[in-house]
């Protein structure tokens, strides 16, 4: 891989994979060696649904990554469901700690937004086709002038 991104000009920090338990879950040493050696070459690596599965957590111990998606089914339920709050906010927490970026899935109003922006996750996407984008640009902040 290092040949082809020197031979292309690619540089490693453009390229990010998203994994998802599936994929990790059949090979566990082979993939967490895979993927120390691409993060060392500048690679990045996130965990995609993260929170569908019931290894989810697990995984956070076992494979070095750099951020995690936070599956919509909990980010859909955000503004009226206060367990799918608490499950976002721990997860957000969780990432804080570890020093990994979010980005929240399937962010459908302005009202589950700003829940998310409360927590604290700085990222989110409307939907999985559409790009991930920081708050302030779609948004105003909490107590903050609107964003142009």
């Amino acid at each position: 891989m290092r040949d082809g991104l020197t031979e292309f000009g690619v540089p490693p920090d453009c390229i990010l994979f998203e994994i998802t338990e599936t994929a990790a879950i059949a090979n566990v040493e082979r993939a967490r060696a895979a993927i120390e050696g691409l993060r060392k070459m500048g690679v990045r690596f996130w965990l995609d649904d993260f929170g569908s599965g019931l290894s989810s957590f697990n995984y956070l111990k076992h494979f070095p990554v750099d951020g995690l998606k936070i599956d919509g089914l909990f980010v859909k339920g955000i503004a009226r469901n206060y367990l799918d709050y608490a499950l976002v906010e721990a997860i957000q927490k969780i990432a804080e700690t570890m020093g990994l970026a979010t980005i929240a899935e399937y962010v459908e109003s302005e009202e589950i937004a700003t829940k998310l922006v409360a927590i604290g996750v700085p990222w989110g996407r409307a939907s999985t086709s559409a790009r991930p984008a920081r708050w302030r640009l779609r948004f105003p902040s909490p107590g903050g002038p609107s964003a142009p």
